[in-house]
Formats: structure tokens, sequence, C-alpha cells
């Protein structure tokens, strides 16, 4: 059974109106498209939301490392009994984003996966 809750890698660009994948063939010449921009109200804002989509992979990747590194500042915080100085509830935003783009329906799916691999790892340069 396939798996559909995993995008296709990044990079992502904007070529015309599609979203493709970059380097999707060995040629490149003919990259897969995963979305159509469309253009009702004009340009700018179609240009802006082909952007936005296109930076989709990046800006999971981003709040990944950010969870990651919150989760490791939370814990080096209390196993030097200092007082924590992340808000959990960031930490949940956060979460519940990167479940929602993994198709996820429980946020604490990342955080269990954080204490397994800091069970496995030291607290810094965790993976998810």
């Amino acid at each position: 059974m396939q798996d559909y809750s995993k995008h296709n890698a990044g990079p992502w660009e904007v070529k015309g109106d599609l979203i493709v994948v970059a380097g999707t063939s060995p040629q490149e010449h003919d990259p897969e498209a995963i979305a159509k921009v469309l253009r009702y109200g004009g340009t700018r804002p179609a240009d802006a939301n082909g952007r936005l989509i296109a930076s989709a992979p990046k800006m999971l990747e981003a709040l990944r490392e950010v969870a990651n590194s919150l989760y490791a500042l939370r814990d080096h915080a209390q196993e030097q009994g200092l007082a924590a100085t992340v808000e959990q509830r960031n930490i949940d935003l956060i979460c519940a984003v990167i479940a929602e783009a993994e198709g996820k329906e429980k946020k604490l799916d990342f955080a269990a996966q954080h204490a397994a691999t800091k069970a496995k790892k030291p607290t810094s340069g965790l993976k998810p």
C-alpha cells in the first residue's frame, strides 16, 4: 500500500503557472508538476501563492530544525536544573503544524519521535 502522507522531495520551484519538483528526471527537462497556480484576481497574488507553495518543503524542514532546537534547549535546561525558557505552547504549535503537513492526527507523534531520538543520541543536533 502506498503511503500518501509523504510529499515530493524538494526543491520545488515555480515554472509559469506550475509548481514543479526540480530535478525529477536525469535531464531536468521534464520536472514533475505538483500544482497549478490559478490566476484569478491578477498576477501578483498568483505569483505570491506560487512562491509560498514552492517554499513549503523548505519551511517544513525549517520547522523540524526549530522544533529540534527547542526540544534540545528545553532538555538541556531541565538537565541543568534551570527553569525552562522554552514555552511548551510554542513547541506544541510547531509540532501541530508539522503533524498537519505530514498528515498525522496527533501532534504527539513528533514529541515521541524526539524522545526516542534523544534516548539514542546527545541532545544537540537531533533530527526527527
